[in-house]
């Protein structure tokens, strides 16, 4: 996929705005066999540098998921004599991306397909003559045997300079926020410390109160395997019609709008990102488009569920107060195992060294071939990622389920 730039023509230290005047660039992991075509077919002009080294570096890290390390290996072998540019490789990220993915197959969850895209956001000349510029990278796995895609979207810091025989080389990658080719808890230590992530992603300041007192559901990963038995308590059960609705609310409704906005945020609503979080905003927006009816008055009350042009309720966009409301308005009931959650229902997590839940998400697509369901969020953007691969980044944590 190929778009207009945003970025000034004119002379930017060693690089000139002809190789910068593309900023958008989509390859996927075939494509890499013939790097002097994207992944529709088209040829990809030199003019592309940045965008096209920059995805080359993403696709090179995500294909690991789909066909392994040294497969990896062997697929770019041979390739730098054919590239306008040298291929940067981060050999320790990318033995954790092995690791993550070794670990994904023993729960019986594999890929077929990686894709990346790549969006230049800003660049910066250095008076060394090399550029930084903050990429956006947006990276899609599809599922091994199944119809879903897992993808995410995060910020680089990338610096770029030029070889003496005139080649563009990457020389750094500063993750602005966590991959997601590997646990978040170790994503996490590789972005930089001063990243607006630690601010948007911090536990949300409007939650207040102590602990729910209910017991939280179980979690297993290593129990998360595809021919467990999948269950739901009969008090639990919700009769879906063929449509995807309820008696009540439409869960398909509330995936699309997921599938729809879990990277460019609907703009009709405030965003929380650096104010504690938007994932509660998020799940919020989209439980609002399946049928939920804004309730109440006060915006400090737990009986209140509501959005409005200048205010909103606590439990709107707080993670804690939403369990509140959700406890108290019989909108919701508690699942005993995550593995039971469905499209439309909700997961939060204490992590294990929070005071208070810090996180919300939304079941996007269950599949019923793999018995899993998969979850999508804001803060980082991520869509559709397993439970299997949430349970791994969240080690320790306290959870709680919620039949919607």
């Amino acid at each position: 996929m190929l778009v207009s730039s945003k970025l000034p023509k004119k002379t930017l230290g060693a690089l000139t705005a002809a190789a910068l005047a593309l900023t958008v660039v989509s390859t996927s992991a075939d494509a890499l066999d013939s790097p002097a075509e994207d992944n529709a077919g088209k040829k990809v002009d030199g003019n592309h540098a940045i965008a096209e080294v920059a995805n080359e570096y993403f696709e090179q890290n995500a294909s690991i998921m789909v066909f392994g390390l040294e497969r990896q290996r062997a697929r770019h072998h041979g390739q730098s004599a054919t590239r306008s540019h040298v291929l940067y490789r981060d050999v320790d990220f990318m033995k954790k991306v092995e690791d993550f993915r070794v670990k994904l197959a023993s729960l019986g969850e594999t890929y077929s397909a990686s894709r990346s895209e790549s969006v230049v956001e800003k660049v910066m000349p250095e008076k060394n003559g090399t550029v930084k510029a903050i990429v956006e990278e947006a990276t899609y796995l599809k599922v091994a045997d199944d119809d879903v895609e897992t993808a995410y979207a995060v910020e680089h810091e990338m610096t770029f300079a030029k070889t003496e025989d005139g080649k563009l080389r990457l020389t750094r990658d500063v993750h602005l926020g966590p991959t997601g080719l590997m646990p978040l808890w170790q994503a996490e230590k590789l972005v930089k410390p001063d990243s607006d992530y630690f601010k948007k992603s911090a536990t949300e300041e409007i939650a207040f109160g102590e602990m729910p007192e209910e017991k939280a559901a179980a979690a297993d990963v290593e129990a998360n395997k595809p021919d467990i038995t999948m269950h739901v308590t009969s008090k639990r059960k919700r009769k879906v019609a063929p449509e995807g609705k309820s008696g009540r609310y439409d869960y398909d409704a509330m995936g699309r709008y997921l599938d729809k906005y879990w990277k460019n945020y609907n703009k009709k609503y405030r965003s929380f990102e650096g104010k504690g979080g938007d994932c509660t905003n998020f799940v919020s927006q989209a439980l609002r488009h399946g049928g939920w009816k804004d309730t109440g008055k006060g915006k400090r009350s737990k009986k209140s569920w509501y959005y409005k042009e200048k205010e909103q309720s606590f439990s709107w966009a707080g993670a804690k107060n939403w369990y509140k409301f959700a406890k108290q308005s019989g909108r919701t009931t508690f699942l005993d195992d995550v593995r039971d959650l469905r499209k439309g229902d909700v997961l939060q997590y204490k992590s294990a060294n929070g005071r208070r839940i810090g996180h919300t998400m939304m079941v996007s697509w269950y599949s019923f071939k793999k018995h899993r369901p998969y979850l999508t969020y804001h803060s980082e953007s991520t869509h559709n990622r397993s439970l299997n691969q949430i349970l791994l980044d969240t080690k320790g944590a306290t959870y709680w389920a919620y039949r919607t």
